[in-house]
C-alpha cells in the first residue's frame, strides 16, 4: 500500500504465439494488467502493458522429437497454456523444418556455384575452333556424315564424326538427329570400341558428340542402354596406360629425347583434351546413383586421383569437381585416402587458377571430416598456407570451415601460434558486420583460445578489451565461449578484474540461456585474491540472484552446475562466509543434492562447495546442524563415481576434525565399506567357534584387499587390512594388560577399524 492508501494487483494474460524464422524463435505476446484498489476496495485505474518473451530454439533437425520439445517448453514458460500445445507442436514442425529448408537451400547455393563452373566448361567446349567443313554441316546430310563412320579410311571416320559433332553442338538438332538416325548411338558406340586405339581424334569428337548429349537427362537413358559409360571407362583406362608409357619413354630416351619429348606433348595436349570430354560425360551421368556406385565398382575414384598428377587447369578443374561430388560417401573418401589424395593436393594450395584453388578448398574440407586425413592435411604443413589464404576475402568461408576442422585436434593448435591465424581471427571478429559473428569464425575462435599460448596472443594489445566491449554490446553467446576459455587461464585471470561489474550485469539482465551459462562460467573461474566477492555479492545482490536459479525446476541443469561452481569460488573469499550463511543457499544446495542425485556433474560439484562452507567458521554449523548433508556424504561414500568418492571423504575429513559424535560414525561406516566382503562372509557361520577360526585362519594367512574389487589408489592410508595386522601387539591398546590377551582375543581385536 502507497502513502494514499491505494493497493495494486498484477495479473498476466497470455496472447497470441508467432514465429520469427530469421531468429529462429517462438514470440509469446502477453499483457500485464495492473489494477489499483482504493481502500474500499474499489477500481481506481486499470493499466494495460503489453509484453512479449522471446524463446529461442535451438536448430532443429529430422531426428528432433517435437512433442517432446513441446513439453518441455511448456514446462519451462508459464506464459503458455497446456492448452496451447498443439499451437506449439506446429510452430516447432514449422522451425524444424525451415531449418531443414536452409540446409537444403545452403546446398543448392554449392551446388550452383559448381554448376556454374560446369557451364563455363560447357561452353568452352562448345565454342572449340572447327573446320570450315564442320560449319557446314546439314541435317539432310546427316546419314552421308553416318556412313563415313563405316570407311575402311581413319580418315574419313574422323571427317564423319567432326560433322556429327558439328551438328550436336547445336542443341536443337539433339531430337532431330536421334529421329532420322534411330541407330546413330550404336554406330558411334561400336566405332569408338573398334577404332579407339588407332586415333585419339576419331575418339574426342566422338566423345564430344556423346557429351553434347549428356547434358540433358533425358538422353541418358539411350547413352546408358548403348554402354557409353562402360566404354567411356574403358577409354580412360586405355588413354592412362598410354599416358604412363609414354612417361617411361621419355625418361628413358637418349639422344632422340627431344623428338620424343616434342610427341609426347602433343600426345598430352590431345589427351587432356579427350579426358576432359570423357570425364565430363561421366559426371553427366553420375547424376544417377546407381550408374555413380556402378562408376565406383570400376575404380573411377583411383582413376580421378591419378589425374592429380596433370597440369591442364581445366582438367584439373573438373577432375576436383568430379571428386568433390564423389567424397560426400564414406566409403569413396577411405578409397581417396588409399590413392594418398592429400599429397596430391597439397600443390595447389596456392596456385593462379582461382576455381581451382576453390574447388581443392571445399573438396578438402570435405575429407577434413575424417581424422587421419586432418593429421595429413597438419603434416603437409598446410596451416600456415591457409592462413593466407584468410586475407582473400573469395577463399575466406571454406578455410575458416577447414581451419575448424583442424583446429580440433590439440596437436594442430599450438602450430596456429607460429602463423598470422591469431592476429586474423582477432580482428575478423572485432570487425563482423552483423550482431553475432558468423558461426565458421567465431567457432574457430573458440577452438584457438583452447590453448594456453593462443589465448595470451588473442589477449595481446586492445584484443581483450575489444572483445569485451563487443560482448556487452551484442550479448553474443559464441563470444562469451572464448573469454569463458580465456578466463581457465590462471596468467590471464587478472584481466578480468576491470569487468565483473559488467559480466554480473548481463548475467542478471540477459534471457539467452546460452548467454547466461558462459557468463556464470566466467564468474565461477575467477579465483583471485585480490577480488572481493564480498563487495560484488553486496553491491549486485547476487544472493538473490543465485536463489532464484538455484530453485528446483526454475533454470536449465547447465545454468545450475554454474550457479553451483561460481558459490564455491564465493566461498574462497571469507568475508562471504556471513552472507552466505545467512541466506537460503545451503539449503537450497542440500535440495538440488537430493534432487540431481542422477547427475554426477552436479552432485560432484555441490559436495566440493559443502567441502569449502566446512572450512569457514560462519557457515559450518549451519552445514552440520542445520541440513542433513552429513548423513547424504556419508553415503555418497559408496558412489560408483570416484571423483564423487573422493571428494565425499575429503569433506567427512574435516566433519570427524569438527565433531565428535560424527567421528565415531564415520569410522564405522568407513570399516563397513573398505571390509565389506569380510564382513558379508562372516554372516555365513553358524556358530561362533567358527567365526573364531575363520578370523584365527585370516590373521595367518593375510586378508587380500583386492579381492574386494579396489585398486590401492582408493584406499586410505588409515585402513587397516589383514595383510598389516602383523604390528597389532606393538599398538596401544588402552587400558587392556597384552599380557594377559589371549591368541584368540588378539584375532578378534584385528577386525575392528583403527
Amino acid at each position: 500500500m502507497d502513502a494514499q492508501g491505494l493497493h495494486q494487483r498484477k495479473k498476466v494474460k497470455p496472447g497470441p504465439l508467432e514465429l520469427d524464422k530469421e531468429e529462429s524463435s517462438i514470440i509469446v505476446f502477453y499483457e500485464t494488467e495492473l489494477t489499483t484498489f482504493d481502500d474500499n476496495g474499489d477500481v481506481v485505474d486499470v493499466q494495460l502493458m503489453p509484453s512479449q518473451k522471446r524463446i529461442r530454439i535451438k536448430e532443429l533437425t529430422p531426428e528432433h522429437d517435437i512433442n517432446a520439445m513441446a513439453d518441455e517448453l511448456l514446462d519451462k514458460c508459464k506464459l503458455i497454456h497446456p492448452s496451447r500445445k498443439q499451437v506449439v507442436v506446429q510452430l516447432l514442425r514449422e522451425l524444424q523444418q525451415n531449418a531443414f529448408e536452409q540446409r537444403r537451400q545452403q546446398a543448392a547455393v554449392e551446388d550452383a556455384k559448381d554448376k556454374e563452373m560446369v557451364r563455363q566448361r560447357r561452353e568452352r567446349v562448345a565454342k572449340l575452333v572447327v573446320d570450315a567443313e564442320m560449319e557446314r554441316a546439314t541435317l539432310r546430310e546427316l546419314e552421308t556424315y553416318v556412313e563415313k563412320l563405316y570407311d575402311d579410311s581413319i580418315d574419313e571416320k574422323v571427317r564423319g564424326a567432326k560433322m556429327i559433332f558439328a551438328l550436336a553442338k547445336q542443341t536443337e538438332h539433339l531430337g532431330h538427329m536421334l529421329t532420322m538416325q534411330e541407330q546413330l548411338f550404336s554406330v558411334l558406340s561400336r566405332t569408338l570400341k573398334d577404332e579407339h586405339r588407332r586415333s585419339i581424334d576419331l575418339c574426342y569428337n566422338i566423345m564430344s558428340i556423346f557429351f553434347c548429349y549428356s547434358n540433358f537427362s533425358d538422353f541418358h537413358e539411350h547413352l546408358s542402354a548403348n554402354h557409353v559409360g562402360d566404354m567411356t571407362m574403358r577409354l580412360i583406362e586405355f588413354e592412362n596406360k598410354r599416358f604412363q608409357e609414354m612417361k617411361k619413354k621419355v625418361a628413358e630416351a637418349g639422344d632422340d629425347r627431344e623428338t620424343i619429348l616434342k610427341k609426347s606433348k602433343v600426345l598430352f595436349t590431345k589427351q587432356s583434351r579427350l579426358l576432359f570430354t570423357c570425364f565430363y560425360v561421366l559426371l553427366n551421368l553420375a547424376e544417377d546413383w546407381i550408374t555413380e556406385r556402378k562408376m565406383k565398382k570400376r575404380k573411377i575414384v583411383e582413376l580421378l586421383v591419378n589425374m592429380l598428377d596433370r597440369n591442364n587447369a581445366d582438367l584439373l578443374t573438373l577432375v576436383v569437381t568430379f571428386l568433390k561430388k564423389l567424397s560426400i560417401f564414406g566409403e569413396n573418401k577411405d578409397e581417396m585416402a588409399k590413392c594418398g589424395i592429400i599429397e596430391k593436393l597439397v600443390r595447389f594450395i596456392p596456385c593462379a587458377c582461382q576455381p581451382l584453388l576453390l574447388l581443392v578448398l571445399r573438396l578438402m574440407f570435405n575429407l577434413s571430416f575424417d581424422a587421419e586425413l586432418r593429421d595429413q592435411i597438419m603434416k603437409a604443413s598446410l596451416i600456415p598456407k591457409l592462413v593466407e589464404l584468410l586475407k582473400a576475402p573469395q577463399y575466406r568461408g571454406t578455410v575458416l570451415r577447414l581451419l575448424y576442422h583442424l583446429s580440433m585436434d590439440d596437436r594442430c593448435k599450438s602450430m596456429f601460434s607460429y602463423t598470422d591465424a591469431i592476429p586474423l581471427v582477432v580482428q575478423l571478429v572485432i570487425h563482423f558486420p552483423e550482431q553475432y559473428v558468423g558461426k565458421e569464425l567465431i567457432a574457430l575462435a573458440v577452438n584457438l583460445s583452447t590453448f594456453p599460448r593462443n589465448a595470451e596472443m588473442i589477449c595481446e594489445g586492445d584484443g581483450f578489451t575489444l572483445f569485451v566491449k563487443r560482448l556487452v554490446k551484442t550479448r553474443d553467446p559464441l563470444l562469451c565461449k572464448v573469454l569463458r576459455n580465456i578466463s581457465q587461464m590462471e596468467p590471464l585471470k587478472h584481466l578480468f578484474l576491470d569487468f565483473v561489474g559488467d559480466f554480473v550485469h548481463i548475467a542478471k539482465s540477459t534471457d539467452d540461456p546460452d548467454l547466461l551459462v558462459e557468463v556464470l562460467g566466467i564468474l565461477g573461474n575467477l579465483t583471485l585474491p585480490e577480488l572481493s566477492w564480498a563487495d560484488v555479492v553486496s553491491e549486485f545482490n547476487l544472493i538473490e540472484f543465485l536463489h532464484k536459479h538455484l530453485v528446483v525446476g526454475f533454470s536449465e541443469d547447465d545454468i545450475v552446475l554454474e550457479c553451483v561452481i561460481l558459490i564455491g569460488t564465493l566461498a574462497s573469499d571469507e568475508r562471504c562466509a556471513s552472507l552466505i550463511a545467512s541466506s537460503r543457499l545451503i539449503r537450497l544446495l542440500y535440495d538440488l543434492l537430493t534432487e540431481k542425485q542422477e547427475d554426477d556433474e552436479i552432485v560432484l560439484q555441490i559436495v566440493y562447495v559443502f567441502y569449502r562452507l566446512l572450512l569457514l567458521d560462519e557457515t559450518k554449523e549451519v552445514v552440520l546442524y542445520q541440513t542433513q548433508v552429513v548423513p547424504y556424504m556419508v553415503e555418497l561414500m559408496g558412489d560408483k563415481n570416484l571423483e564423487i568418492r573422493k571428494n565425499a571423504d575429503q569433506a567427512l575429513d574435516v566433519v570427524m576434525e569438527l565433531d565428535e559424535h560424527w567421528r565415531e560414525r564415520i569410522r564405522e561406516r568407513k570399516y563397513q565399506l573398505y571390509n565389506q566382503q569380510w564382513l558379508q562372509s562372516m554372516e555365513h557361520y553358524d556358530s561362533e567357534e567358527e567365526r573364531q577360526h575363520a578370523l584365527s585362519m585370516a590373521h595367518s594367512e593375510g586378508y587380500d584387499h583386492t579381492d574386494h574389487g579396489m585398486s590401492s589408489d582408493e584406499e586410505p592410508s588409515h585402513v587397516l587390512h589383514w595383510e598389516d595386522g602383523g604390528d597389532l601387539q606393538d599398538r596401544y591398546w588402552g587400558d587392556m594388560v597384552e599380557e594377559e590377551a589371549t591368541d584368540d582375543e588378539h584375532d578378534l581385536h584385528a577386525a575392528h577399524y583403527m
